[in-house]
């Protein structure tokens, strides 16, 4: 257990950036591309809201995950699996499928992504001492924002400075073995991107290949479905007797219900022309401000709220911290 103490700065902020990457590219960076590529904010809105739904019922296959193979198997494979859909979303992106090859891809990343998030977090429990778990905490949110800012910050912004150096002729023009290709700028930069998010997670995927500890000593080849559906059963029943559930299940659905409606028409809102009733960001101003600082401040606002709940108690500050996630949205509604 020493030698996983000593490590563990080793794997665990490249295990949470795994975790965000995958996430920012399908949930984020997939919204402001579907914009420039035609799409209306209604078409943006239905298929990019229905591709977080493997994130909202992964607990229903999270069993399965931890009784076969082992979660640093999974954890591998799934950030290799996701490496390789990832540029694969680029070689749609030229094609007359484009929409169609792109969504299917999507979905796919999404269930891997939301596999992969159950058995890194796993993973981080029994790897980790309890004291170690604490320690790290910070760590593990500090790195899973990073993979925030390389996404809808960094590579959003890559892609607006990409379409900017090419808008005099509006293509891109290059040469691979006897083939010439050209592309429309808009196309080309978002290629570009998803080739580099690939690229990245099947870096990761080939370094913790490496570097993650063997902390589970048995490997499960068989899935036993029964048993599965009895400890669900019994999962089910303990949450269903829980007391002050109905409280419980209304806070946390309405708690983050204005930032979730918020989530995916805001981008689209600061990046639409003002004749469409946006903001009109361009996409370098939207990764700089919306992605980094935006990103950054969330980050900042996460340790202020900790450093409060522990000073004055998560009671005392409830309100105060529904106040400060609720009321910033008139914000919105004055932009508009």
């Amino acid at each position: 257990m020493n030698n996983l103490r000593t490590k563990a700065y080793s794997w665990v902020p490249s295990l949470y950036l795994g975790e965000s990457l995958p996430f920012s590219a399908v949930m984020l960076i997939s919204v402001i591309m579907f914009k420039e590529l035609g799409l209306t904010d209604g078409q943006i809105t239905f298929y990019t809201g229905w591709l977080g739904l493997p994130w909202v019922i992964k607990p229903i296959w999270s069993a399965i995950i931890d009784n076969l193979k082992t979660k640093r198997w999974w954890i591998v494979s799934m950030q290799f699996f996701m490496g390789v859909a990832l540029a694969l979303v680029a070689l749609t992106l030229p094609t007359s499928f484009w929409l169609q090859g792109s969504l299917v891809i999507f979905v796919l990343i999404a269930f891997a992504s939301a596999t992969h998030d159950i058995s890194a977090d796993g993973f981080y429990i029994i790897g980790l001492p309890d004291k170690e778990q604490e320690l790290y905490v910070g760590v593990r949110n500090t790195f899973y924002r990073i993979g925030m800012v390389i996404g809808q910050g960094g590579l959003v912004l890559l892609a607006g400075f990409l379409q900017e150096r090419m808008k005099e002729t509006g293509t891109l023009d290059f040469s691979l073995f006897t083939f010439h290709f050209s592309l429309q700028s808009v196309i080309a930069s978002w290629m570009v991107v998803f080739i580099i998010l690939g690229i990245l997670m099947f870096l990761l995927g080939l370094y913790h290949a490496f570097i993650l500890p063997r902390v589970e000593t048995v490997a499960h080849d068989r899935f036993d479905l029964m048993e599965w559906l009895r400890e669900f059963g019994r999962t089910l029943i303990v949450f269903l007797t829980k007391p002050h559930l109905i409280s419980a299940i209304c806070f946390i659905l309405l708690f983050r219900l204005p930032e979730g409606l918020l989530t995916k028409i805001v981008p689209l809102f600061l990046t639409r022309t003002s004749a469409e009733g946006g903001l009109g960001m361009s996409d370098v101003d939207f990764g700089f401000i919306y992605g980094t600082l935006g990103v950054i401040g969330l980050l900042l606002g996460g340790i202020v709220g900790g450093w409060a709940v522990s000073k004055w108690g998560l009671k005392r500050c409830l309100w105060p911290l529904v106040l400060c996630i609720t009321l910033p949205d008139i914000v919105y509604v004055y932009l508009g």
